[in-house]
């Protein structure tokens, strides 16, 4: 949810697709004008620790890469918008991302250039920022995530240095998709519960060891006479310091087609033509499943029989109670399905400047599944010592 410092009112903008995530990626976030400044940083400090220095800012200010290509045009209506693509060049081992500038309606204006998120990190105020820099290594920017700057003032910010896609989709849970307007702000989980903390010790663990650690907490379960558990997890390791979840369930499929820009043909160098490029992408289907639990759990039952005989005299005390159903035979049964990681499988298709068509696309995207069940054993023990006592 957004709240506007200014009452700005963000007019309706297009947005690139996409299907059947969990949240979004970083590559589905767009940028606004307003969330882009050209930056006075400290190079040394910002390239080598998780700690990225900017001095002065000046919001709504972005160069193509490199800045001697000129400033980014946000249109006649400020309503253009930066996202980030996949790169697929030669380069794309060291600078993994193409900022490319995009049309409200979701169409390409042209690619700004190549390059890698030097820091990620929140401010002072827990916004969310990140530092851009291109392929010249020189032609550094700065993004916000989760606000519209509209000051010149300085930003720290502190969290991941030189961060994998995988940590800034990550990340991008906590900025928002849609573009921000000047002195607009971006709360993650606004009019809703807030999640709640979870240690970074304790999430590292499994479903299992957390299970066994709180028991003292428990109350009548304490102490323990035995323990069923049968569980499908996916557990979070998150890093300490920052609380990002550091693994990720990741079935996306992205596809980026970059067709012919430049005059193909000229007669007499005035008249030019453009070679049309026509691509066929057929079927798209991508299945992504979490954690997914079938099992069973059969429980027995304690028995206690006294038996006493005496000539033609016999007394028997006989107890039958199910496990667990008292407080000196207390057990923990859990069958349970736990995903505590995002689980993405996201279907993206991006054309540039060429025809194209796209086949169906089916996206399934499955989080815990938990079918099992728990089977007491007590009603059976009880139903064959009735049916003893009538037929005997």
């Amino acid at each position: 949810m957004r709240r506007s410092r200014h009452a700005a009112v963000l007019a309706a903008l297009g947005i690139v697709g996409w299907s059947g995530a969990a949240e979004a990626a970083f590559t589905d976030l767009q940028f606004g004008k307003y969330q882009v400044a050209d930056s006075q940083w400290n190079p040394g400090q910002c390239t080598t620790t998780d700690t990225c220095s900017i001095s002065s800012k000046v919001p709504g200010v972005a160069y193509k890469i490199p800045f001697s290509g000129g400033q980014v045009n946000w249109g006649a209506n400020n309503d253009r918008y930066i996202a980030f693509v996949p790169n697929t060049g030669s380069n794309a081992a060291t600078y993994p991302l193409q900022m490319t500038l995009f049309e409200a309606d979701g169409t390409v204006v042209e690619s700004l250039g190549t390059g890698r998120v030097l820091t990620a990190g929140l401010d002072a105020n827990g916004d969310s920022y990140f530092f851009f820099i291109g392929n010249d290594e020189w032609t550094g920017q700065l993004f916000s995530g989760s606000v519209g700057m509209d000051t010149n003032g300085p930003v720290t910010l502190t969290g991941t240095l030189a961060p994998t896609l995988l940590q800034l989709d990550t990340f991008s849970a906590n900025m928002s998709t849609a573009p921000l307007a000047a002195g607009e702000v971006f709360t993650p989980n606004a009019g809703g519960p807030e999640p709640v903390p979870v240690p970074v010790a304790m999430a590292n663990l499994s479903l299992l060891e957390r299970v066994l650690a709180s028991t003292d907490a428990i109350g009548a379960m304490k102490p323990l006479t035995g323990s069923f558990l049968n569980v499908a997890e996916n557990v979070a390791m998150l890093e300490a310091g920052t609380g990002a979840i550091l693994n990720r369930i990741d079935g996306s499929v992205s596809n980026t087609l970059d067709g012919v820009t430049v005059a193909t043909a000229s007669v007499a160098g005035s008249v030019l033509a453009i070679e049309e490029v026509t691509v066929d992408i057929g079927n798209i289907s991508t299945t992504v499943l979490g954690a997914v639990n079938t099992g069973e759990i059969g429980l027995g039952v304690n028995q206690d029989l006294n038996e006493a005989i005496a000539g033609s005299s016999r007394a028997v005390s006989g107890k039958i109670v199910q496990l667990g159903g008292a407080a000196d035979t207390a057990v923990l049964v859990a069958n349970i399905s736990t995903n505590a990681t995002s689980v993405a499988g996201s279907v993206v298709n991006r054309f540039t400047a060429l025809n194209g068509t796209v086949g169906n696309i089916s996206t399934t995207v499955l989080g815990a599944v938990n079918t099992g069940t728990v089977v007491s054993g007590v009603n059976s023990a009880i139903n064959s010592i009735q049916n003893q006592i009538v037929g005997g």
